[in-house]
């Protein structure tokens, strides 16, 4: 016992250590604070005050015994009691998250080119479609991250898109599924680490995710990254379950979400269920032979669908089943590598007549290929970025990465080293790509929460001298993530309370123009290259939209879009906002515009 308090407060000492690294510079790691210098004094100070008043409650004696005594009725939940809890945080979360956006401000509509195309993949599977032929002049709607010849169509991965038709196909709000994924993340967050700890390290686990940014804002954005964090933790929790029931449902259930996690985020899903399904292949050793068959043929016929359906997907963009369109995307446009080292040509520039397009390519991605050309940039990249943003974007204050590492002497049975595990194999999967965003780690936030919460029942075991741990230590991470829930800042992923080119979009664009009609967007190199309005999301075609969203190719091209719609859609009119100055002005009608009809043509100045 010794020699393991030694070993605890040496791994607490390691943590001050990063953390005193990492801590000043929280303003770049963490979604969650607002990227003001002032914020960030004000929040330090704000959780120095925070943790003395964990202090002080802790060293009353009579405030210490009655939180103490609410903490231990909410550590034991009874069976009954704590499915109770399960369904309120399901029923619950959802409305939480909803208020909280609707209080920051937040449109709830797609805003980043990623959630714009993954509506678009979504709109394209409805029809039951993967892509189209080319649409004509497609120069005029060729946005970032899809396809605009030799096909038409969103070349990302399609089980994001494909769990969202449902919702398509009901006309629901875009906000209800993101919604109703997020809260099941809660709901199996609250089992998984209730499970593995006690009932108050599930609750404190739900505050800590409801409490960071990246999660708020992808709990209303159709993205990927929760949709993988969902069937991550579904195949956990039926791995769970199989271990205490051995029922062959959990089987059918974790081999579903593995295959359709498969064919979302295929790298995450290496990292996080490579793990899981090492240890469950190890427990089925005390299984009969046949039993193993049986388990291990029910998992690939279960997958075989998903994959097929990816093959299918492949095929129908690139002609090849194994040659994924991502791949070819990011070659095409980026000239990258899916995986690996990458070679930076400072001659190359994407085959694209978009302005959009290149500043994706120079703001987005030049960067991040140049230093990620050689081991040593990488190892560099990797300790200096991207470890302080894995912990800045999983916890709502680096403070509280001081408990991760003493969660390493907290590995006493097969989950708990699964769940570690899973942090590490993700971290190497991921280095294996030049990119790494905040909303990456959405993929094993639960396994860092659970580190942390893991880390403080390793000191409060290890230290029984010291009861007041069993009162401070909780206290202290619920004080520092009620902070962030309720300074409840969600501005780093959407310009809330500006007129941004997706405001204008959604809100004065139907109300100004006169339909059916078309808006030219010209866009300039000092506008957010990440927000593009000429996704036409909503429909298969553009020709379908009653409000028609184009790029302005200037004044030589634009008369072939008016010659070409005068011809088709004689009854549109026309209108150029300019993104800069957030202006909108009525051009004329198509007919009116095309030179062919007599008409000059309409200048776009």
């Amino acid at each position: 016992m010794t020699l393991r308090r030694v070993a605890a407060c040496l791994l607490v000492g390691a943590g001050m250590v990063v953390c005193r690294w990492i801590y000043p510079r929280e303003m770049k790691f963490n979604p969650s604070l607002p990227q003001m210098a002032f914020r960030v004094d004000n929040d330090s100070w704000a959780q120095r005050i925070l943790l003395a008043v964990a202090v002080a409650l802790t060293a009353w004696p009579a405030s210490r015994r009655a939180i103490g005594g609410t903490l231990e009725r909410l550590r034991h939940p009874t069976p009954a009691g704590r499915r109770r809890i399960a369904w309120a945080i399901f029923l619950l979360g959802g409305p939480v998250l909803y208020i909280l956006a609707r209080l920051a401000g937040r449109m709830m509509l797609p805003i980043w080119h990623d959630e714009c195309f993954y509506r678009l993949q979504t709109t394209f599977l409805a029809h039951g479609k993967f892509c189209l032929p080319p649409l004509p002049l497609s120069d005029f709607f060729e946005v970032p991250y899809v396809f605009s010849r030799p096909v038409f169509g969103v070349p990302y991965f399609p089980g994001t898109a494909l769990l969202y038709v449902p919702a398509a196909w009901l006309h629901l709000p875009y906000c209800v599924m993101p919604l109703l994924i997020a809260t099941t993340i809660l709901t199996l967050l609250y089992l998984v680490i209730g499970e593995m700890l006690d009932g108050l390290a599930g609750l404190l686990a739900v505050l800590l995710m409801i409490s960071l940014g990246v999660f708020r804002w992808l709990a209303l954005a159709e993205m990927s990254h929760t949709v993988g964090a969902m069937w991550g933790l579904t195949v956990v929790w039926s791995w769970f379950c199989w271990r205490r029931s051995g029922h062959w449902r959990w089987v059918v259930l974790a081999s579903v979400a593995a295959g359709w996690y498969g064919i979302t985020r295929p790298l995450d899903a290496v990292g996080v269920l490579t793990p899981v399904a090492v240890a469950w292949a190890w427990d089925l050793r005390r299984r009969t032979w046949r039993d193993r068959l049986i388990a291990i043929g029910a998992a690939f016929a279960l997958m075989a669908p998903f994959l097929a359906f990816q093959l299918a997907f492949d095929q129908a963009f690139t002609g090849h089943l194994l040659r994924p369109p991502l791949g070819e995307y990011n070659r095409i446009y980026f000239n990258v590598r899916s995986f690996g080292l990458q070679h930076l040509d400072p001659d190359f520039l994407p085959p694209s007549q978009s302005v959009q397009v290149l500043d994706v390519y120079w703001w987005g991605n030049w960067n991040n290929i140049k230093n990620f050309t050689t081991v040593k940039d990488a190892v560099y990249l990797w300790f200096h970025d991207r470890l302080p943003l894995t912990f800045g974007s999983a916890l709502p204050t680096l403070m509280l990465m001081v408990l991760f590492p003493a969660s390493l002497l907290g590995w006493s049975d097969a989950r708990r080293r699964v769940m570690g595990a899973i942090f590490w194999c993700f971290l190497i999967a991921s280095s294996t790509f030049y990119l790494y965003h905040y909303q990456y780690v959405m993929a094993i936030a639960a396994a860092i929460i659970f580190g942390v919460l893991l880390g403080s029942e390793v000191l409060q075991k290890l230290f029984p001298m010291l009861p007041g741990l069993r009162v401070f230590l909780p206290l202290a991470i619920f004080l520092l993530t009620a902070q962030r829930i309720c300074m409840n800042y969600q501005g780093k992923f959407e310009k809330i309370g500006s007129r941004s080119a997706m405001h204008m979009r959604y809100l004065e664009v139907p109300r100004l123009v006169r339909q059916p009609a078309i808006v030219l967007w010209r866009y300039s190199s000092t506008e957010e290259e990440l927000e593009e309005p000429v996704y036409n999301w909503e429909v298969l075609s553009p020709d379908q939209s009653p409000i028609m969203h184009a790029l302005d190719l200037g004044e030589a091209r634009n008369v072939e879009l008016f010659h070409y719609y005068a011809q088709r859609q004689p009854e549109r009119n026309v209108y150029l906002l300019d993104r800069v100055s957030k202006t909108l002005t009525p051009l004329g009608n198509v007919k009116d515009l095309d030179p062919q009809h007599g008409a000059p043509a309409a200048l776009s100045n």
